[in-house]
């Protein structure tokens, strides 16, 4: 009796950490596929820390599928892509899109960046990473694509910044605040000498705010330099939590910074709330999905 209740127990544990289409974590029906952003007129981009990538195997992946083939947008940066076997299972899904992944991160991480894009608006040139060897500044390379939306040139700089820290910048490089001042810094000197006069767009899970008071704003370097930087999403992160991108409105991290080339074709900036779609909301999003939503810009270049 005492060996049935133990692999009853047993068995009951092995469904519990399997996860998938069981009682405990039943395969969510949310209603992604009304969630729209992209239009065929505009350049649409965003950026999406998809947490752990992927958090819940194919469940994940196929909600993550069908969300992407919703929003119709032309590029996505995405961050914190573990599996690159996952990775390349998301884009077969995606008939029409393609993908790239990063190659370096450090501290024993497999948390990588990487981009996916539609074929039909999208052509990337050249892809590569930047500082791989700046582990301090840089926990995951900046990854960086060339490419066209439908003939017009765009640089693109996906990034992860190293996360945490007390808000106060300390004089100590390996002082979180300080690694996020020195990568900010580094892609300003980065921009400046290979782009000087190119439409670059840098975005991603940068870590942190950006609408700190100086003395603790590590973005400090490109926003003082309004006539050439612009974070488009300032407003998302001087206004209400309830469009903030992480941890459902505790705090608005993830980031899309524009040179001046681009400050005329700005039409639309969003945080894009797709735990609205779940029946579960945040909590299911979460679970299934990730911690971050995305941000979205849109570019009009008929201007």
């Amino acid at each position: 009796m005492k060996n049935i209740i133990l692999i009853g127990i047993i068995s009951l544990l092995i469904m519990i950490s399997c996860g998938e289409n069981n009682i405990y974590h039943p395969t969510p029906d949310p209603s992604v596929d009304s969630v729209s952003y992209g239009t065929e007129a505009t350049f649409d981009i965003m950026t999406w820390n998809i947490q752990n990538y992927p958090k819940f195997a194919t469940t994940t992946n196929n909600l993550v599928s069908r969300i992407i083939e919703s929003l119709k947008i032309d590029l996505i940066a995405l961050q914190e892509i573990e599996s690159n076997a996952y990775f390349q299972l998301l884009i077969d899904s995606l008939p029409g899109w393609n993908g790239i992944r990063s190659t370096t991160a450090h501290g024993g991480e497999d948390l990588l960046v990487a981009y996916i894009y539609n074929t039909s608006s999208i052509s990337v040139q050249n892809s590569y990473e930047i500082y791989e060897n700046n582990s301090i500044a840089f926990p995951r390379a900046p990854f960086v694509i060339e490419c066209t939306w439908k003939g017009i040139s765009v640089v693109v700089i996906n990034n992860h910044l190293k996360c945490c820290g007390n808000g106060i910048i300390e004089d100590d490089e390996w002082d979180e605040e300080k690694r996020r001042q020195a990568a900010s810094e580094s892609l300003q000197v980065f921009i400046d000498s290979t782009y000087p006069s190119d439409r670059v767009i840098v975005l991603g899970d940068l870590n942190d705010k950006i609408n700190d008071p100086q003395y603790q704003n590590v973005f400090w370097n490109f926003i003082e330099d309004d006539l050439n930087y612009s974070f488009v999403d300032m407003s998302i992160a001087e206004g209400s939590n309830f469009w903030w991108s992480w941890g459902d409105g505790s705090s608005h991290i993830d980031h899309i910074l524009v040179t001046n080339e681009l400050f005329t074709n700005i039409l639309d900036v969003q945080t894009l709330r797709l735990q609205d779609s779940f029946d579960g909301g945040w909590n299911e999003y979460n679970l299934y999905i990730s911690d971050h939503v995305p941000v979205a810009m849109q570019l009009n270049f008929k201007k």
